[in-house]
């Protein structure tokens, strides 16, 4: 495997994990962005560390540095969703990531197989077959119900206006 592909698989899945996790510590601890923020940082910059560690240093810095970006992004965007979306949220989040896992894993199969071995098995390298595995899996996936119960939690503390109480006031 060359280096370049040792990046992006740090990349991609360092990424992936922080929106993910961020998104989900996020909601769980709602109005606690400091904490939120920094747990999912961590998440991100500990899986792109060990993907990046069996192709070099450069893997390991990207990897880190995308684990750290998507763990800052989730956590923000978390903490801004209002409470009727967070379920919404982490579907469309989870779909992402499934989907640019299968496509990863789609691009590993690519580059690590030799000329002769891609014709064995080819229908399941299809993209389409991935396209339809990827459907499937959400359609039952859909069929699970509410992820976050938001009855048990508290609403999000931030206000949607632009300008200070004190200067609203006549």
């Amino acid at each position: 495997m060359t280096k370049m592909t040792g990046m992006m698989i740090a990349m991609v899945v360092g990424m992936m994990t922080g929106l993910l996790g961020g998104v989900i510590v996020g909601i769980l601890l709602n109005g606690q962005l400091f904490f939120s923020t920094v747990i999912s940082m961590g998440i991100g910059m500990i899986i792109g560390f060990m993907l990046g560690l069996p192709t070099s240093v450069l893997s390991v810095l990207d990897g880190m540095l995308s684990g750290l970006m998507g763990g800052m992004m989730g956590a923000m965007l978390g903490e801004m969703i209002p409470l009727k979306y967070w379920d919404s949220m982490i579907y469309v989040m989870f779909v992402l990531f499934i989907g640019f896992m299968l496509t990863l894993i789609y691009f590993i199969q690519e580059e690590t197989m030799q000329k002769e071995d891609k014709t064995h098995l080819s229908f399941i390298r299809h993209p389409i077959f991935l396209i339809v595995t990827f459907f499937i899996f959400f359609y039952f996936y859909s069929q699970l119900g509410f992820i976050v119960d938001p009855s048990g939690m508290n609403p999000p503390s931030h206000s949607l206006s632009f300008y200070p109480s004190y200067l609203l006031k006549n």
